[in-house]
Order: structure tokens, then C-alpha cells, then sequence
């Protein structure tokens, strides 16, 4: 029987849903239609792919493993085991869909006990996309790359997805380094979802005002809370530098004028 779900406008200035990767947006609101009236279901990747990209063949079944990762280290989805057979759940179910007659569920629900550590993951189930691809602590982050000249930071697809919401788009090479140094201390998650913040607050800075990204990285900004209104009119160390040197070059024109003028 076929499921009726609802989705609310708000859904799209969210967040924690702006901090996922195209894809995993998708495949979580395609879940809502997959999971039962309680919210739960079989957690097995190549049974989800059939529900929710059957037509895209460009979507593979590790794909969407990929994409569960992701939604379970974002916490939009709890994945557990009984009895040797994995599951999944949505923790904030009731708070998205109101069911009106719900069929009780045939599945198990998760308890402290059952729930699958979120870090256990193979490398298969690993996508190459979104922020999935980092965990917490000092994981494997960002992979890095020895050479003669030393270790070199190669930025995931969750460095991408940083950069593409930053609104200033100079210094990326300092900014991938910053960035692999930064999701060393902290996970990226909770930096996309501060970067999510700081970008899409009123009070968000105007551009030449936003710091590049790797000075925002370095100084760990993301604990910073929300912007203020004061930082729209606060110039970076950079543009006073600017102001002080076409302050000289006036000076230095003004001397030549009265010295031709003399």
C-alpha cells in the first residue's frame, strides 16, 4: 500500500539539511516514503536503491550506502541490528509526519543496546561524495598524500561542499590545507552546519567583509556563534592595508601637484 508523507516549506532553509550533500537530501526525503508508519525499515542499501533511484542508472547501490552513512553520522538516521539483521530508524519521525490510522510496525525499534556504531564502517560502504566521507576524532578526514616535499592535505568532496558555500572564493589552496587541519580537531558536519549558519544570517557580513576561508578555518570561527551586525562594517586587516597604501599615493600626488605648481 502505497504511503502518503508530507514535507514542510521550512524543510529547505534547514540547516542541518543544507550541511548534506545533494544526493543524501534526496535519499532522505525518499526514505520518509520507504520507512513504515513507525518510521523504521530493512537497513540494506541495494533494497533502498530499488525503492528510491530505480530508474537512475548512474546511482549504484554503494551509492547509497554512501548516502546512509552520511544521514547516520548527520544523526537523521539511527541504524541497528537484531538478531543478525540491520535496520534503520528515523529519530525525528513524529516531528515530520503526522500519520493519521498508523499500521504498527513489523520491525524491531532500536535501543542503546542494538544501535550499530556509527564509526564502524568498511571501506566499501564509504562514498566519495558530500561530508559522508569523514567521521569524528582523528579519523581519516582528509586523505593525504606523502611526497618528497612532504605531506600534502587532498581535499574530499567535503572540502568541495565547504568551498561551494563559502562566499569568498580566493586562496583555495590555503583553504584546503586549513580545512584538513581543521576536520582534524573538529568534524566536518558541525562546521558545514556553522558555515550554513554564518552564510545564511542576516547579519552574515558583506563580501569584501567576509575573512577567506582559511582564515575563518585556522581561527576556529565555527565556535564563534552566530555573526553580528557590527561585522558588516568591520574592515579585514587586508583593506585597511589597501586604505593605507591609496592614502600614500594621494599624499605622494598631492606633494607632486605643489611641487609643480611652485
Amino acid at each position: 500500500m502505497a504511503r502518503i508523507r508530507t514535507i514542510k516549506p521550512h524543510f529547505f532553509r534547514s540547516y542541518d539539511v543544507v550541511a548534506l550533500s545533494y544526493r543524501a537530501r534526496l535519499t532522505w526525503i525518499g526514505l520518509w516514503t520507504y520507512v513504515d508508519d513507525e518510521g523504521r525499515g530493512r537497513d540494506d542499501a541495494r533494497i533502498i536503491k530499488g525503492e528510491l533511484w530505480a530508474l537512475e542508472d548512474d546511482v549504484t547501490w554503494k551509492d547509497v550506502q554512501g548516502d546512509l552513512t552520511e544521514l547516520s553520522r548527520s544523526a537523521h538516521v539511527t541504524r541497528y541490528t537484531v538478531d543478525g539483521r540491520d535496520y534503520l530508524a528515523i529519530p525525528t519521525w513524529d516531528e515530520h509526519q503526522v500519520i493519521s490510522r498508523p499500521t504498527k510496525s513489523k520491525f524491531p525499534a532500536p535501543t542503546p543496546a542494538n544501535i550499530r556504531d556509527r564509526e564502524g564502517i568498511t571501506e566499501d560502504s564509504r562514498s566519495t561524495h558530500g561530508v559522508n566521507s569523514a567521521g569524528k576524532g582523528t579519523g581519516n578526514r582528509e586523505r593525504e598524500q606523502g611526497s618528497g616535499k612532504g605531506t600534502v592535505a587532498i581535499a574530499t568532496d567535503s572540502f568541495k561542499t565547504f568551498w561551494d558555500l563559502w562566499p569568498r572564493s580566493e586562496g583555495k589552496a590555503d583553504a584546503v590545507k586549513a580545512w584538513a587541519k581543521a576536520t582534524r580537531k573538529e568534524s566536518p558536519e558541525l562546521i558545514l552546519a556553522a558555515v550554513a549558519v554564518y552564510v545564511n544570517h542576516p547579519h552574515r557580513p558583506a563580501k569584501q567583509f567576509v575573512p577567506h576561508a582559511s582564515t575563518w578555518l585556522n581561527g576556529e570561527r565555527w565556535n564563534d556563534g552566530e555573526p553580528t551586525a557590527a561585522e558588516n562594517t568591520r574592515p579585514s586587516k587586508s583593506d585597511q592595508i589597501v586604505d593605507v597604501l591609496e592614502q600614500g599615493k594621494r599624499l605622494d600626488a598631492e606633494e607632486e601637484r605643489k611641487a609643480i605648481s611652485s
